[in-house]
């Protein structure tokens, strides 16, 4: 395979903030959203390096999505659910008992007939799709909630710099303990398996060109893909390897773009760090073991960094919060395998049109570092 195959997605959300859009955008070539139903909003300066893939382009599954999520929609706002996916849920479970309220009466009214294979695999398209629209929803909502939560916290961190007190920590101590700091809550893992069940049989019905590499904003993607991919490789009597590169942090994405003439828009620097580092990235993955071909990945990264953001640094009593990468490369599965393991049905609806990726499997993990107050 050649550099230039390699595209970054993210996964298994389809959509993310702002702050991170662009940070993944500066870093990555050809940064790639997976797009359900609606497009996402994107800032004007994504238009170039942020782009979508349709997971669906059959018309006519796009009509039975559209009208899906928004009976999904009428549902919860009918019985006071806080989103979509209550609604979702109750379907589910239903469908898990066999018993739902549309199969008992195809058979009551003996319309229930065998299915062909292609309408098995649209309706699992569907499916997904209406699920993912409202896992995007949830996603939406969590960072408005994430917003107001940073405004509350810069508010707090100004409020005490103007009385004098940001520096006393046995006052900091009884703040914490009478109001314990605001916490997003992790709307992003909820039902995160089947979100990447999902994510991946949408992936796998409108696959793209070249070999995917999954980006993910949560520690929590690789560790459920380990576990989906240990129960299936038991019951295949199979392996794999786990390899981890550490890449280290970044800078805070607070600027615009680079600084320095070294960056990655600038006409001045000697190479391409993205496309270096993507070549390096391509003989990582297919020689994991080596000593050598890690260390590389370590200094591609860090000439990448350099790149884009320079070696700006935060002053001394900055708020900030960074991204720590690591790469986790799982040697001897692929994209396919990970698929099969969590999404069973999905895998067998869709066998006739849909064979499993067989692009290594491979998480570029953007974990949150802990936000401190360096006074």
């Amino acid at each position: 395979m050649s550099s230039d195959a390699l595209r970054y997605f993210l996964f298994p959300q389809t959509i993310a903030c702002e702050r991170n859009l662009r940070l993944f955008a500066r870093l990555f070539p050809a940064f790639t959203l997976l797009r359900v139903l609606r497009l996402p909003c994107l800032p004007d300066w994504g238009g170039d390096p942020l782009r979508t893939w349709p997971a669906i382009t059959n018309a006519e599954l796009l009509e039975a999505v559209r009208g899906s999520y928004r009976a999904y929609q009428d549902y919860a706002a009918l019985h006071g659910e806080e989103s979509g996916l209550a609604a979702i849920s109750h379907e589910r479970i239903a469908g898990e008992l066999e018993e739902s309220r549309f199969r008992i009466q195809s058979i009551l009214r003996g319309r229930e007939a065998a299915t062909s294979p292609q309408e098995d695999a649209g309706r699992m398209l569907v499916e997904a799709a209406v699920f993912l629209e409202m896992a995007r929803d949830l996603d939406e909502r969590q960072m408005e909630l994430e917003a107001g939560i940073s405004q509350v916290d810069r508010l707090e961190h100004e409020f005490r710099e103007i009385l004098g007190i940001s520096g006393e920590e046995e006052l900091q101590e009884i703040v914490e303990t009478v109001t314990p700091p605001l916490v997003p809550s992790e709307m992003a893992s909820f039902r995160l398996p089947l979100r990447m069940a999902y994510w991946l049989r949408l992936f796998h019905g409108n696959l793209p060109e070249g070999f995917p590499i999954f980006v993910t904003e949560s520690k929590d993607v690789p560790e459920e893909a380990l576990d989906a991919l240990n129960r299936e490789f038991k019951r295949e009597q199979r392996a794999f390897e786990l390899l981890q590169v550490e890449l280290g942090s970044i800078p805070p994405t607070g600027h615009t773009g680079p600084t320095h003439k070294g960056g990655l828009d600038s006409p001045y620097r000697p190479h391409d760090p993205a496309a270096a580092f993507s070549r390096v990235l391509e003989d990582f993955l297919r020689n994991p073991q080596e000593a050598p071909v890690k260390e590389n990945v370590q200094s591609a990264w860090h000439d990448l960094t350099e790149a884009a953001f320079g070696k700006e640094t935060d002053g001394p009593g900055e708020f900030h919060e960074g991204r720590l990468f690591s790469w986790v490369l799982v040697a001897g599965a692929t994209v396919g395998d990970l698929w099969r393991s969590l999404d069973h049905p999905g895998t067998s609806a869709l066998s006739a049109t849909a064979a499993p990726h067989p692009a290594p499997l491979a998480f570029l993990v953007a974990g949150r570092l802990e936000v401190h107050d360096t006074i």
